[in-house]
């Protein structure tokens, strides 16, 4: 059994990676401005490539107080990332884009 401070540093480990992702892949969205195209144009291809940062944010916020639920919310949302975004061609890409939120999801389920 582990002491309510590891688990505490397991539960702030896995929420500060999911937020670094979040803001990780929101950078990779503001290359949509330095494109051709009107600003209506640009504006809403940044709230697309935003989608993936948002869906971070939001199984964040919805599933905080649920530790089970963010776990297992975060190793689902790397299986939609691995399909989605074809991850599974580069070995780069699956870690950055699918290995994260299975260390996540894990950490979570350690934690509880």
């Amino acid at each position: 059994m582990r002491n309510k401070q590891g688990t505490a540093t397991l539960i702030r480990t896995a929420r500060f990676l999911a937020t670094a992702l979040a803001v990780f892949l929101l950078l990779f969205s503001l290359d949509v401005f330095g494109m051709e195209g009107s600003i209506l144009h640009k504006i809403a291809g940044f709230i697309v490539h935003s989608l993936p940062s948002l869906a971070i944010a939001a199984i964040l916020a919805l599933t905080w107080r649920n530790r089970v639920a963010s776990g297992v919310s975060f190793l689902l949302l790397a299986v939609l990332f691995t399909f989605m975004f074809q991850t599974y061609h580069r070995i780069g890409t699956f870690i950055m884009l699918s290995g994260v939120p299975v260390l996540i999801g894990i950490l979570f389920l350690l934690g509880r």
